[in-house]
């Protein structure tokens, strides 16, 4: 995290973890007002956006990580366009290589996730490990290439390190598990998240004030 993020209120562990979904290019327009999405990736994180096949692929890329950098602006208390200060690093356990789940940097960091589906992106901050994933509705739970709403909780379940994701997906018990779901007709959105507690949902444009911050 940043110095100023540091500084954290120590009641980090009662704060109420916050979700967001929204469209990807909503998300990208948003953030712009307050920091360039695009300058806030690291160059490990550019290199991996540019090496996606699709131009929705690497715009749900850059948008999940600006969404995640204005839900960590809002838990830390400060204007949107600190967002861009947010810094993690993410190293696969089995392969090494720069993905998996993230962790920011700076002391008592909360948990951050993201996903995306289609144009819509998710992310979610928390205090201690948090998942989130998400699925366009209408997938066949029958096709084991779909998103389903297993697959969506054990891919929340995964990404909060409760586990490995063939494991969870062949668990009995998955649905034991802390996982919220959630749903949005107007979007086709679904989804889970697994968290310490009870996430509040925010609008994307109740997460900035445009009369009161300017781009950095």
């Amino acid at each position: 995290m940043t110095e100023d993020s540091c500084a954290c209120r120590s009641t980090d562990e009662m704060r109420q973890p916050l979700l967001a979904v929204a469209p990807a290019s909503a998300v990208l327009a948003v953030a712009s007002n307050h920091f360039h999405p695009w300058v806030a990736l690291s160059p490990i994180e550019r290199a991996r956006c540019r090496s996606l096949h699709s131009q929705q692929d690497r715009v749900n890329f850059a948008a999940s990580r600006a969404l995640t950098r204005l839900l960590l602006a809002r838990w830390a208390g400060l204007a949107p366009s600190t967002g861009i200060r947010f810094r993690w690093y993410q190293k696969c356990s089995s392969c090494r290589t720069p993905h998996g789940r993230p962790t920011l940097f700076g002391c008592r960091p909360p948990g951050v996730s993201w996903a995306y589906a289609g144009g819509m992106v998710a992310a979610a901050v928390g205090a201690g490990a948090i998942g989130v994933d998400i699925a366009l509705t209408g997938f066949d739970d029958d096709d084991p290439r779909s998103m389903s709403p297993r697959r969506t909780a054990a891919g929340a379940a995964a990404k909060a390190g409760l586990g490995e994701l063939a494991d969870l997906l062949a668990s009995r018990s998955l649905f034991s598990l802390p996982a919220g779901e959630f749903s949005d007709p107007a979007t086709g959105v679904c989804g889970h998240v697994v968290c310490g507690g009870a996430p509040e949902a925010i609008d994307l444009f109740a997460l900035v004030d445009t009369t009161a911050d300017t781009p950095a």
